[in-house]
């Protein structure tokens, strides 16, 4: 038997000697991406970056590449123009690319809306006493023609808003206007989403199939990010705050034009052949059987640093759990699923919050990431000599005081025979109990085999 074994550690050892096996998709599952957009797209923060932007995320996932030419601010008339004006470099990696992802629309909405509300603050209204909503030194001249929410909360006087609406004639105006830009936005006929950011979608898709008619193409929805908890908006605002009636009536609006344009934008994915990736739906990650309401809101704040102290100081765009999210909803949505040992669940598994995933965006991260089985360190399914190799590359490097190149996975996975250190012990386990399975001498799984010879 100490023959036996010291073969099968001479074996293993050996092997160490030949190049590491990295862990990655398949080759047939090799994807390379072109990601073009806005912010999100980009992986803008409103202090920065996040440090993995959900096209690096699926890079790694399919073991490809990315080329991300998202830039911030970006709406459908400069997403179409910059397609239409890629340079040779750009127009290869689309042309090389397996898969295309758009995040576009949001940045449109945002500038017709701001547009439409500056201008009605700006105007004298007679309830309130013919002043304008705009705080001082600011005239209808200063409205940019594509504002911003920036824009809006640097521009108006929410506390005269928030006067101007405890009069309920004056809220049911206020409202009103809002309600009436949002429908100008809506409608589903001529709408400004149906006329303009749905046409310069639709052109911006037959560009990138007239340079790669092979590509999967993937667009993605608009999330809704001011989904704030009843107890948060009490702590910020004051419970009986005339701010929260005003949140809420910006929720509600946010809310239909969200699922306007995602319905919207499903007629486009039918229409022209592409995958719509719901990311609004896993934003918002309602459990089953719960309806979405004031008590309810969504958990949009959970993926976007919206619950900052206001809305002035929160942050819509996604952070690294709303990366994780976006990246898990296209790779579920692209189809193409295995068991990941990468990024994907290292962000996850490092999160100090994953108790607090919301239960629906969970099941979607799930899918995506797949499981793992102690001993496959490799994630391809089969526990064999390339899973000792791993383990023995990585023990020769930390022993000479390198830094592992494991990630969280792995390190689950390499370390089986429970003694909390990953070393030669370990790759001896898992050859031994390779080379007994192929002679038909081990019939039972590993994990067995573990319990059965501590």
């Amino acid at each position: 038997m100490k023959k036996h074994l010291s073969f099968i550690l001479a074996a293993a050892l050996t092997m160490a000697s030949f190049p590491a096996v990295t862990v990655s998709a398949a080759d047939d599952d090799k994807k390379d991406f072109v990601v073009i957009g806005d912010s999100i797209a980009a992986g803008e923060i409103r202090d920065g970056f996040v440090e993995h932007n959900y096209g690096e995320i699926l890079a790694d996932y399919y073991g490809g590449t990315v080329a991300n030419y998202a830039t911030s601010g970006m709406d459908s008339d400069v997403l179409l123009k910059s397609v239409k004006e890629l340079s040779d470099e750009q127009k290869n990696a689309v042309k090389e690319a397996e898969c295309v992802v758009i995040s576009i629309g949001g940045n449109d909405i945002i500038h017709y809306f701001s547009k439409s509300m500056l201008t009605y603050f700006a105007e004298p209204n007679p309830a309130n006493d013919f002043k304008n909503f705009l705080k001082a030194g600011y005239t209808e001249a200063d409205i940019p023609e594509e504002p911003t929410i920036d824009d809006l909360m640097k521009m108006v006087d929410a506390d005269s808003v928030a006067n101007f609406s405890k009069n309920m004639v004056n809220a049911l105006e206020l409202l009103g206007e809002i309600r009436g830009t949002a429908s100008k936005l809506r409608n589903s006929s001529n709408g400004y989403i149906k006329t303009h950011i749905v046409k310069n979608l639709t052109d911006t898709i037959a560009e990138i199939k007239s340079i790669n008619p092979d590509a999967e193409i993937v667009v993605q929805n608009i999330y809704q990010p001011v989904q704030l908890t009843p107890e948060y908006l009490a702590k910020t605002y004051g419970s009986g705050s005339k701010y929260i009636d005003i949140v809420g009536q910006v929720r509600d609006v946010a809310e239909g034009l969200t699922s306007s344009f995602d319905e919207q934008l499903a007629a486009v994915a039918a229409d022209t052949g592409v995958k719509k990736a719901d990311i609004r739906t896993d934003f918002t990650s309602m459990e089953d059987g719960v309806t979405q309401s004031d008590a309810n809101p969504g958990h949009a704040a959970y993926f976007v640093d919206i619950a900052t102290g206001s809305l002035s100081t929160g942050d819509v765009h996604p952070n690294q759990k709303g990366h994780l999210a976006i990246a898990s909803k296209i790779i579920t949505t692209l189809g193409d699923t295995h068991n990941d040992g990468g990024l994907l669940s290292d962000i996850y598994e490092n999160l100090s919050d994953k108790a607090s995933y919301p239960v629906a965006a969970l099941k979607t991260y799930e899918a995506a990431a797949g499981t793992y089985m102690m001993g496959d360190v490799t994630f391809d399914g089969i526990i064999d000599g390339r899973d000792a190799t791993m383990v023995l590359t990585d023990y020769a490097a930390t022993s000479t005081g390198k830094a592992t190149k494991f990630r969280y996975r792995q390190n689950i996975t390499a370390e089986v025979n429970g003694d909390s250190i990953i070393d030669g012990r370990d790759a001896t386990t898992i050859l031994t109990y390779y080379a007994k399975a192929s002679a038909g001498t081990e019939k039972g799984s590993f994990d067995d085999y573990i319990k059965n010879n501590k």
